[in-house]
């Protein structure tokens, strides 16, 4: 403990997180083909923090069905790379459960379909603008503008100062 702190000492904890990385084969070492990272950089070094995450849930077994639990999702974008993930530790991916889902991006839904993902969620934007209008608690003039956004978020967006086209999550 750091003296005062009641915290574990910092170093102690770098060596143990570290310890367990690499325990879990989390990270993995690649001198003759370089990683590349969705932001373009190339490693020879990855480091995969789902594995130690997965691990503490509870080991994954080759050929399991695993449902990938998120909070939100606007276009899909970011779910290919956690299913690519999942399965790519043998994972069997069919299915995601995020509490909100945007629902206002056209290929979201094939995007999910086309890597052999059924989306499910517990709420979506056009529920949230309901239950908002039926309160009577917001500015009709506000909730009107977000509608407008819902209807052609990439129209809504260039118009004002944005992209044109979705970007990942």
């Amino acid at each position: 403990m750091t003296a005062g702190t009641g915290f574990p000492d910092k170093k102690v904890m770098a060596e143990l997180t570290a310890k367990m990385l690499l325990e879990v084969d989390a990270v993995r070492f690649m001198a003759d083909r370089p990683f590349i990272f969705t932001s373009g950089w190339a490693s020879p070094v990855y480091t995969d923090c789902r594995r130690l995450i997965s691990f503490l849930e509870g080991h994954l077994v080759e050929g399991q069905r695993v449902l990938l639990v998120e909070d939100m999702t606007s276009d899909g974008r970011s779910k290919i790379n956690f299913c690519t993930a999942l399965r790519e530790a043998g994972a069997k991916v069919e299915h995601t459960l995020v509490f909100f889902f945007y629902d206002i991006f056209p290929e979201a839904r094939k995007i999910l379909s086309d890597l052999g993902v059924t989306l499910h969620a517990l709420a979506t934007w056009w529920d949230v603008l309901a239950v908002a209008k039926a309160s009577g608690k917001f500015d009709a003039a506000k909730l009107a503008e977000i509608e407008k956004f819902m209807h052609d978020p990439a129209g809504w967006s260039k118009a004002h100062g944005g992209v044109a086209t979705a970007a990942a999550e």
